[in-house]
């Protein structure tokens, strides 16, 4: 039986679109939910996609 416990968060969003929602998710949502998730012995992934003219980029922080 596997113990680790994992959280992942996916964003997706045009390369233009939510620019300022995606900083205020990478500076302060993700780093709280980190922190939170750590207490708990969770780790913690935030997935960034980001569509771009039929290609799509996948940020991981």
């Amino acid at each position: 039986m596997n113990t680790q416990r994992q959280v992942k968060v996916f964003v997706s969003s045009t390369f233009l679109g939510m620019g300022d929602e995606r900083e205020v998710l990478a500076d302060f949502v993700f780093p709280e939910l980190r922190k939170r998730c750590a207490e708990r012995k969770i780790d913690f992934v935030e997935i960034e996609l980001i569509k771009q003219d039929r290609h799509i980029s996948i940020l991981q922080f």
